[in-house]
């Protein structure tokens, strides 16, 4: 399966480019991400900030295999088996990505991701704070009471971050991935105070460029 998907990366890599205009996703840090959502099984994931698409198609990926892996057998403490299988979260769909960024830097890898991930992926090309004004309410309402995990990984900005976190919350994000918060401390700061003053657990993975968690309380 791994093999598969770095071959899936690559040939995204080569229809977009990539990019030189800045970094993308260590590879590290994006299977941190692929497990996440295998872990917490979302029915949405929202995404803010799409470079050429490393992340989304990790997050795409990981949507569609826990759906094709065969189910957990049951365990020897039946107790136990109960306890967990009535903790993990059904999803009847392989489950959606909605990734929002202004930026044009994806090239075709918006048709590319469409095509290989049909009925799963949803691009709008314009500011979070846009796309949260515009589908915040709908979302909130279609996926009231479902499983919802936020990834911040925008504009990189103190503000911008915490407009990103506010609505995600908003929405009802149980679980909320934010990059960078080793490289840019600020990101971090700003993180903690946000979860501190709604309730979420935070936690900062200080690995590599770094990475926080929000969970829900």
């Amino acid at each position: 399966m791994s093999t598969n998907l770095r071959a899936t990366v690559k040939e995204l890599g080569d229809v977009t480019g990539k990019s030189d205009s800045c970094g993308w996703m260590f590879d590290e840090v994006a299977w941190l991400l692929h497990a996440f959502v295998i872990f917490i099984r979302p029915e949405i994931v929202i995404q803010t900030g799409h470079l050429w698409g490393k992340s989304a198609c990790m997050i795409l990926h990981a949507l569609r295999y826990q759906m094709e892996i065969e189910g957990n057998t049951p365990q020897g403490d039946a107790a136990f088996d109960t306890f967990v299988h009535s903790r993990i979260a059904e999803r009847p769909s392989f489950g959606q990505l909605i990734s929002v960024d202004p930026g044009g830097y994806a090239k075709g890898g918006y048709d590319w991701l469409t095509e290989h991930f049909p009925g799963q992926f949803k691009h709008y090309q314009i500011t979070s704070a846009d796309f949260f004004e515009a589908e915040g309410k709908r979302l909130k309402d279609e996926y009231a009471g479902k499983e919802v995990f936020g990834v911040v990984d925008g504009d990189h900005s103190i503000e911008g971050c915490r407009k990103d976190l506010l609505a995600l919350i908003e929405l009802g994000a149980r679980v909320i991935f934010v990059d960078d918060t080793e490289w840019l401390k600020e990101l971090c700061d700003v993180s903690r105070e946000v979860a501190t003053a709604n309730g979420y657990q935070f936690i900062n993975l200080n690995y590599l460029n770094g990475v926080a968690l929000l969970v829900r309380s």
